[in-house]
């Protein structure tokens, strides 16, 4: 009987130990981090074409960036293309890199030009075995700007130019300001 009544007594006061109690609202907040990273893109991409006119191979001249005039019917074409940043961009250009499977000839300098139409910068390097380059700083381009560019080159041998086939890379740098 003393056990039915302490149970009965329990059961009495936890329903009043476990009154429902009304609860304060609680929030959390969550923060967020990141990197907006500066980015261009490019698009229009086209190769140049190069022709070979006595001692310069390229696009232009090596005394002058004049266009080198057609050879055997085939017309020098600048290489291009459009670049949009979402920031303030400095570009740099580099100069000619002859592929391996180039002919050989000894080149007496090599110059690259990168245009956006109104300003030009120009990588130049004299005697490239061992000279240094020569480059007119940088081609700013502003932030959310479509600014189509244009890149000559020109690579002038001791002599004449070997018959044969080439292939020259120019290395365009696009840095965020």
């Amino acid at each position: 009987m003393k056990r039915i009544s302490l149970i009965s007594a329990l059961l009495v006061s936890g329903s009043f130990l476990f009154a429902p109690v009304a609860k304060a609202e609680q929030t959390l907040n969550l923060d967020f981090t990141g990197v907006a990273q500066a980015n261009c893109l490019f698009t229009n991409i086209v190769s140049g074409l190069i022709v070979a006119r006595g001692v310069d191979i390229g696009t232009i001249g090596s005394n002058s960036n004049a266009a080198l005039a057609a050879v055997a019917g085939v017309t020098p074409q600048q290489a291009g293309f459009t670049a949009e940043c979402n920031s303030q961009t400095a570009f740099f250009v580099d100069t000619p890199v002859a592929a391996a499977s180039n002919p050989t000839f000894q080149a007496v300098s090599t110059k690259s030009v990168l245009s956006d139409g109104t300003d030009q910068i120009e990588a130049y390097t004299a005697a490239p075995a061992g000279g240094d380059v020569t480059s007119d700083q940088f081609l700013p381009v502003a932030a959310a700007a479509s600014t189509d560019m244009t890149v000559d080159m020109n690579v002038q041998s001791a002599a004449g130019v070997p018959v044969g086939i080439y292939k020259y890379t120019i290395l365009v740098s696009a840095v965020p300001q």
